[in-house]
């Protein structure tokens, strides 16, 4: 049985995120990509650029494993022997590349084991949006994105509005203006970067959280900034203060205790940093909302 992933649509928020239910002790990947990455991304990994990652979960379970990441291959053969009997189901989720375009994804399985595509449509709706760090430059693979890390363990659907640009505000506010804007339980906003244009963030700030009202039933700003650009979180609270959202400073990875571990440099943040990240934010959706994982 072929599973033809990149071509079932089942009108979900979700991009570049593909997922499928099996028994099966091995199966097959095949899958192409186009406009490969030109330039050079030393704080990216090369499956979150132009590769895939996969997690499994048995159906019955509640947490997510890795199975690995895949890259300069258009045909891989994935073991899984040794994880299931050919009787238990599980889920897979396929998270696809950043910066390059899945031409083909599908999934090979023997006719012997059971398969199906699975709907990732979910009445728990979330929207990111950012930049750098939203957009997960920094991280090996896509699976540990913070976004995608919130996607798989709240079973949500999840709009991404992101941008690989430091002065990224500006694009999300046209993006706001001129697309179209789903109706979401909460918006996730990155609120500024640490060398995004201060111009810009009162510029576009205030607008950009004015539109989010209208689409969202609750908002959660963050941001992550060295102390020594304290000046730029300051300026973000003045604007945030006039507006029912909730505030998260994270800048903590970038401290003595978290930086080795959380942060190539002031400019980029690693795996590290999403998993803190993703941690601490769910923490908010908890707190808004009547989800639970």
């Amino acid at each position: 049985m072929i599973l033809d992933l990149l071509n079932y649509n089942d009108n979900s928020l979700n991009e570049n995120v593909y997922k499928f239910r099996t028994n099966a002790t091995n199966f097959k990947i095949h899958f192409k990509i186009e406009n490969s990455v030109v330039g050079n991304y030393p704080h990216f990994g090369l499956s979150a650029r132009e590769g895939i990652l996969l997690v499994y979960k048995f159906i019955d379970e509640d947490y997510w494993f890795n199975v690995d990441a895949y890259a300069r291959r258009n045909d891989v053969a994935v073991n899984m022997a040794h994880i299931t009997d050919g009787k238990r189901m599980y889920d897979v989720i396929v998270y696809g590349p950043n910066l390059t375009s899945l031409t083909e994804l599908s999934i090979e399985i023997s006719d012997e084991f059971q398969s199906e595509i699975i709907d990732m449509n979910s009445s728990r709706r979330i929207m990111i949006l950012g930049g750098l760090n939203s957009f997960g430059i920094g991280c090996t693979s896509s699976g540990v994105m913070f976004s995608n890390i919130i996607q798989r363990n709240f079973n949500a659907e999840v709009k991404k509005i992101v941008f690989n640009n430091r002065n990224y505000l500006e694009n999300i506010y046209n993006y706001l203006k001129n697309e179209s804007i789903p109706d979401v339980d909460v918006s996730i906003l990155e609120l500024d970067c640490y060398n995004q244009n201060d111009i810009l963030v009162e510029k576009y700030l205030e607008d950009i959280i004015s539109i989010l009202e209208e689409y969202s039933d609750n908002i959660i700003c963050w941001l992550a900034i060295p102390s020594i650009k304290s000046n730029k979180k300051e300026n973000a609270l003045k604007i945030i203060n006039n507006y029912d959202v909730i505030f998260n400073d994270l800048s903590f990875i970038f401290d003595e205790n978290h930086s080795d571990m959380c942060t190539y440099s002031n400019n980029f943040i690693n795996d590290s940093a999403n998993m803190f990240i993703s941690i601490e934010l769910t923490k908010n959706l908890r707190g808004v909302l009547n989800w639970n994982i």
